[in-house]
């Protein structure tokens, strides 16, 4: 039997139950993610970034021009910038 038919004679309750399962793993991944990030003291904001922004971090060469679309290399640069900045700070005290 190949797992098109078995996927083929599955009932509609057990595709309801196995969808309910995934949401499950998948919400349960979510929030370890989420304690590990609060444990650890950080956490996640949600930031808009405008041309100009990404002109300063092209500009300042924290972030490639090849990467100005990519959400996770701008996030990446910018993580990267205000630690840097962090650091001079302590550094300056």
């Amino acid at each position: 039997m190949t797992t098109r038919t078995v996927a083929a004679r599955a009932s509609p309750r057990s595709a309801r139950r196995e969808r309910r399962r995934r949401q499950l793993d998948q919400h349960r991944a979510r929030q370890r993610r989420h304690l590990a990030r609060r444990a650890a003291g950080r956490v996640v904001v949600p930031l808009e970034v405008d041309e100009q922004l990404l002109d300063f971090l092209v500009r300042l060469q924290w972030l490639a021009d090849a990467q100005a679309h990519d959400a996770a290399a701008i996030a990446e640069a910018i993580v990267a910038l205000l630690q840097d900045a962090a650091e001079a700070d302590r550094r300056s005290r």
